[in-house]
This record gives structure tokens, C-alpha cells and sequence, in this order.
């Protein structure tokens, strides 16, 4: 934070007044509002160098060909932190949920989704050959092994969490090579924008803007479309996704040769690709990261999957029957009545408060969370806890803490799992540190949100914080 205020300071001449966190949605990056005095910028903490300087250096390649992206005001020196342009609060997701109603969508909402694809072209086509690809932080292309890293993290962080052991791997492995070799006929020949979906393009007075585009590479056409037309949470109508098909091949015809008819064919391939990756995404920050809005695209997302897994031309029997199990077992779940109780608790060691088990079971799980770097040691954080902002972006900017808490959450999604399935109706779960403050309070609100997002309706989740330290905070 103190990198920022200096940012702002050293190019307005002037300290910020107020600076306001905004919502990471599905970045790791930590995102501010900065201002006074009518000026208003947004500070970037970005713990990778390696994607920020993809996204600085995109941004001055795509701004270079007259694209509306947002400026970039200050870096600095290590990358690490940055000032962009503010570009407001209005979403185009949240833009056309006021011009529509249900499958029916206002005129202006119909053109601002046309004026998007056609604006799609200009990143795509236009500016394909301003972009320095060595600056790709993940893969310079969407070839071969990017989308096997897409279908194995669908694999791992969605389906392997929703229906574990249900699925035949080889068999599922063997779709996904053969869905794999359809799509790398392609060439790979434009720029793919990677997450060109409804939240991640704002409106500003009338017009569209573009952001986070930092994890873009070369690809085909179709992926960046697909991503906008099956965009689980904008839930757009198939009649209307094929109105947008239209306007975008004429668009795109008229700045490259286009095969229409071919592109068509391998539109569904690319679209079920984009989608499966974006469900792995949802299962990924909305159980295992406790983001639990990236939870609300998940049956959409799954019927689209569905739906498109059909019509790729290829033969896929296991992926097919792991999305239709998938569906059944989301429906349980929504259908469902608590049928178990967690006992979760945070505590201290020193104080020697580890909670006994109130269902009087005995067992359970007890988890140390002291091999954590401890925010108890800096003067600034002791009247804060685990609960608190500056505190929570301390521990989770640790690898370690990624690492821990990923252990912790597959021991306990196995024994949930489990203990559902026998009729169990108790589990204890106590996670403690040396204060019972920080690191353990931390970690046992990350496993509530965990449990709760996963199983909403058969858990019940009782949390209580058992350090004397936390007194009324509790």
C-alpha cells in the first residue's frame, strides 16, 4: 500500500484521501480506488512480475493501435505495483441485466453486444501483430498444452470436488485427447484475448472499455467469441448467440480471409473447450478459494457444456456422462436438506484453548497452523485479525498458505464426503496457532467458506473462534 501512495504521490503532487478496496472477483491481485480532489485512479498490488508485465506491456501495444483499454499512469520500479486509469463501476454484465428481461433484450443492449464483437475484431485481427508475444506469462499460444492445463483443471477442480471417483479417468482422458486433436487443427494465427467475457469489459458513458486481457497468447478466432457468447452468468439465448455469430463473421470477414463455414464447424469444439475451462474456474475460486458468486455459473455452465459436448463432432461418451453426473449431483446438492454438522473451531495454543468436541464423538481433525509466516509479529497488524483485510492479504500472499490450506480442504472434503454418504451427523474440524488470532482464524474462515460453498444445503456449519484474544470479535 505504502508503494501505491507513493506512486499517486510523486505523479499528482498530492496524497490520496480515500482509497478504497474493490472486489478481486477471480484475480489475485489486490485492486484500490484511489482520489482526491476529483482526481480518481485504480492502484494495482500485483504479486506476480511476470503477469503484470504482460499486462502493462499489452496495454501499451493495444492503446498503440487506438483500442479503448485503460491508461497506464505510473509503475513501479520492480512491476509490482502500478496506477491505471479508472474507468468507473458499471460492468457490461451488470449494463444489459438492466435492458433485459428474462430472453428479452432491449435494442440497445442488442447493438452494445454487437458493438463488443466487433470491437473483439480489432484485438484479434488489428492488433495481432503490435502484441510481443514473448511477453505471454503463461503460454505463448492455445496449442496443445494449454488446452490439456484447461480440460485437467476442469478435471481436477471441478469435477474431482463435485463427483469424486464417479468418473473412469482413462476413459475421460481419452475425450480429452480426442476433443484436444480437433481443436489444434486451427491455426493459431491471431491474438486471443483469453477472458473476453461480460465482466471483464465496463461501460463508461455509452462506451466500451476492455480489461485484463494480461493473460492473452496467439489462438484461433473462435475461442475469445465463445467466451462472450457462453458466458455462464450472462445466460444468453441460443437464438441471440446465433444473431451475434452473424455479426461477428461479417465483422471478421472483412479484415481477414474466413472460411465461415469452417469456422462454424469448429465454433462448438472451442466453445465446450472455454467452457469447461471456465466451470474448473468456478469450482477453483468458488469452493476452494470461498468466492462464493463464481458458484452461480455453475448450472448454467454445465448445461451449456452439456449441450455443446453434443455438437463438437466428435465422439466424447465419458465427458459427457462426467457433465450429465455432474448436473444430478449439483441438483442433489440445491435439493438437499442439512443432514451434518461441522464442528469448526480456531484456537490458541498458548493459551491452551483447543475446543473439546461437543457432539462428544471424539476424533476429528486438529490442523497446526503455526508453519505460516506469522502477521502476529508486526506491530501493525496486533489489533487485527484473521478477519480483518490487511490481514487476510499478509497471509494469503504466502505460497505456503496456498499450499497448507490446500492439504486442509482435501482432507476435509474427503471426510465430508464420506461422512454424508454413512449418515454421520458430526464432524470436528480445530485449527489452531500460537495466539489463536491470526493464522488459525484465517484458515478457519477460508474452511468454512469452503465447506459451506461446496455442500450449501446438507452442512450446517457451526464456527466459533476460541482464543481469549478474540473476545468479543467471536
Amino acid at each position: 500500500m505504502q508503494t501505491l501512495k507513493q506512486l499517486f504521490r510523486n505523479h499528482f503532487g498530492i496524497e490520496p484521501e480515500k482509497i478504497v478496496p474493490l472486489k478481486q472477483d477471480g484475480s489475485a491481485r489486490q485492486l484500490y480506488r484511489m482520489g482526491v480532489d476529483g482526481i480518481s485512479v485504480i492502484g494495482v498490488d500485483g504479486s506476480n512480475p511476470a503477469e503484470n508485465t504482460a499486462f502493462l506491456g499489452f496495454t501499451r501495444a493495444l492503446r498503440g493501435v487506438g483500442l479503448p483499454v485503460p491508461e497506464i499512469i505510473a509503475v513501479s520500479g520492480d512491476s509490482l505495483y502500478y496506477l491505471e486509469e479508472d474507468l468507473g463501476n458499471v460492468l457490461l454484465h451488470d449494463w444489459v441485466r438492466e435492458r433485459r428481461s428474462g430472453n428479452d433484450f432491449t435494442a440497445e443492449a442488442r447493438e452494445m453486444y454487437g458493438r463488443v464483437l466487433r470491437e473483439l475484431t480489432r484485438f484479434q485481427i488489428d492488433a495481432r501483430d503490435a502484441i510481443d508475444y514473448d511477453l505471454c506469462y503463461q503460454y505463448p499460444s492455445f496449442a496443445d498444452e494449454t488446452i490439456t492445463g484447461d480440460l485437467h483443471y476442469f478435471r481436477d477442480k471441478f469435477l474431482d470436488t463435485l463427483v469424486p471417483g464417479m468418473i473412469h479417468p482413462f476413459k475421460l482422458e481419452m475425450d480429452f485427447t480426442a476433443l484436444k486433436h480437433h481443436l489444434v487443427q486451427e491455426p493459431c494465427e491471431y491474438f486471443l484475448y483469453r477472458d473476453f467475457q461480460s465482466r471483464n469489459i465496463m461501460i463508461r458513458d455509452g462506451e466500451p472499455f476492455f480489461i485484463d486481457y494480461q493473460s492473452g497468447r496467439r489462438g484461433a478466432l473462435q475461442y475469445d467469441p465463445a467466451s462472450l457468447l457462453y458466458d455462464a452468468r450472462a445466460e444468453l439465448p441460443e437464438d441471440f448467440r446465433e444473431e451475434l455469430v452473424e455479426t461477428y463473421l461479417a465483422e471478421a470477414s472483412r479484415k481477414t480471409r474466413l472460411d465461415a463455414a469452417r469456422w462454424k464447424a469448429f465454433f462448438p469444439a472451442f466453445a465446450l473447450v472455454r467452457v469447461l475451462q471456465a466451470l474448473g474456474a468456478f469450482g477453483n475460486l468458488g469452493w476452494w478459494q470461498g468466492k462464493a458468486d463464481f458458484t452461480q455459473g455453475i448450472r448454467p455452465g454445465l448445461k451449456n457444456a452439456i449441450a455443446l459436448a453434443r455438437r463438437t463432432g466428435a465422439s466424447l461418451p465419458e465427458l459427457e456422462h462426467a457433465l450429465e453426473s455432474a448436473l444430478v449431483a449439483f441438483t442433489r446438492e440445491e435439493q438437499s436438506a442439512p443432514r451434518l454438522t461441522v464442528h469448526l473451531f480456531s484456537f490458541s495454543y498458548h493459551f491452551g484453548t483447543m475446543p473439546i468436541d461437543p457432539a462428544g464423538n471424539g476424533g476429528g481433525f486438529v490442523f497446526d497452523c503455526r508453519c505460516l509466516p506469522n502477521p502476529g509479529r508486526l506491530p501493525e497488524f496486533a489489533d487485527l485479525t484473521g478477519r480483518d483485510l490487511p490481514v487476510r492479504n499478509f497471509i494469503q500472499k504466502s505460497p505456503e498458505t496456498g499450499r497448507f490450506l490446500e492439504h486442509v480442504m482435501k482432507v476435509c472434503h474427503q471426510a465430508v464426503e464420506r461422512y454424508l454418504e454413512n449418515g454421520y451427523t458430526d464432524i470436528y474440524i480445530a485449527l489452531g496457532c500460537t495466539g489463536g488470532q491470526h493464522r488459525s482464524v484465517y484458515c478457519a474462515e477460508r474452511v468454512a467458506q469452503f465447506i459451506g460453498n461446496r455442500w450449501p444445503r446438507s452442512v450446517q456449519i457451526n464456527l466459533s473462534h476460541a482464543s481469549p484474544l478474540m473476545g468479543e470479535r467471536t
